[in-house]
């Protein structure tokens, strides 16, 4: 009896399953139902063609117009330190001085051997005056001796004599004649060394080129100075030089003595370009453009941006950065065309104000997405943003 419930109860729960499975899987299918796409709210500008100057800032640091790292041209032991660093000097002010006793020594010993020198000259000259005059009269001797004859043996021993002191009268007029034509070569070779050991001594004391302030000084009294070895560090403050590193359009559309402007610490100078590199970095591919700023006041090292002027443009787009789109290293913008969304490739030229100049399949007066553009896709039904 048992047994029959059983089964009956398994027959009642498997017709259950069976007429739900029949129910779910011939349940009809609704339809779904397609919605209209609704149009996106996009906020637009209308492109105007235009004639700009567009201009491009770069940064650098000021640098003194002069410095120069001093050295002495002769070595020594250093005898004064006559400066300090950030002192003010004059052009030749005396900012160091050596120990200059054998310098002194060694002009006065050139100074000497030029002042016998030229006593030499002096006296050479008149002994060959001299020399010229007994030279002829011994030759009216020995003419005179021969028209005596020689037939007797105290003539002819005279005339042997009077030939004999001719001969030694010509060599010592030639030596005397190359002493003169030599003279003024024997002069400059005592005038050189004399002027030598003179500027020797001079470069003794080591004065300040230019007007300036001492940076930095790097030797003490009683040190040993060797021949090029940096002791003085010296600037000049009154104008500044900004140097800046450029790009090829930028320094083609530069020339010397463009006044440009340059912002340092909130305040703008004027500047003017002083030097122009034509020939690029072969590293960088830059060029080096060094700015004059005549301003007082200025330090080194400041940070300064300068803006320089690019080649004028003439009937060019120009759109704001927010309305490119960049996939893939291209660059897009959205125009509105017939309610519908365009997306057209663009080529950017240079960065002018907030935008940039492009151009591409672009029509004068067009609608071009301003904004947001991320989220937009090409073909997109699209309204204009009140």
């Amino acid at each position: 009896m048992q047994t029959k419930q059983l089964t009956l109860s398994l027959l009642v729960i498997l017709a259950t399953v069976l007429t739900t499975a029949v129910l779910i899987f011939t349940k009809p299918v609704k339809e779904p139902e397609l919605k209209k796409a609704e149009a996106v709210a996009v906020p637009v500008i209308s492109l105007a063609v235009q004639d700009i100057q567009p201009v491009v800032s770069v940064t650098g640091r000021l640098q003194p117009a002069h410095k120069a790292s001093l050295k002495f041209e002769v070595s020594g032991r250093l005898a004064r330190r006559n400066t300090e660093p950030g002192r003010l000097v004059n052009a030749g002010d005396i900012l160091l001085e050596l120990d200059k006793a054998d310098y002194e020594s060694a002009a006065v010993q050139a100074r000497a051997k030029y002042d016998m020198e030229v006593a030499s000259v002096k006296r050479d000259q008149r002994l060959l005056k001299i020399a010229g005059n007994d030279y002829a009269l011994q030759q009216k001797e020995v003419q005179r001796l021969k028209g005596l004859g020689s037939k007797s043996l105290v003539s002819g021993s005279r005339l042997d004599q009077a030939r004999q002191r001719l001969l030694q009268l010509d060599a010592e007029t030639a030596r005397l004649e190359y002493q003169v034509n030599t003279a003024n070569s024997r002069l400059a070779v005592s005038k050189a060394a004399r002027d030598l050991a003179e500027r020797q001594l001079a470069r003794t004391q080591l004065v300040a080129p230019y007007n300036g302030t001492i940076n930095e000084v790097t030797v003490q009294e009683g040190d040993f100075i060797n021949l090029n070895q940096k002791v003085i560090g010296i600037i000049d403050i009154s104008s500044m030089d900004l140097y800046i590193e450029v790009a090829g359009n930028v320094v083609a559309a530069l020339s010397l003595g463009t006044g440009v402007n340059v912002d340092i610490s909130a305040k703008t100078y004027q500047g003017e370009v002083i030097a122009l590199q034509n020939d690029p970095n072969p590293n960088t591919f830059t060029h080096a453009v060094r700015i004059r700023l005549s301003d007082a006041g200025l330090l080194p090292g400041q940070l300064a941006r300068v803006k320089l002027p690019l080649t004028p443009l003439e009937n060019v787009f120009v759109v704001p950065a927010s309305a490119l789109l960049r996939e893939e290293g291209r660059n897009y913008v959205f125009a509105l065309r017939q309610q519908s969304l365009q997306r057209i490739p663009v080529q950017l030229g240079v960065r002018y104000a907030d935008g940039w100049v492009v151009s591409g399949d672009l029509q004068e007066q067009e609608q071009l997405v301003s904004r947001d553009v991320a989220a937009l896709t090409d073909g997109q039904k699209a309204v204009v943003a009140q």
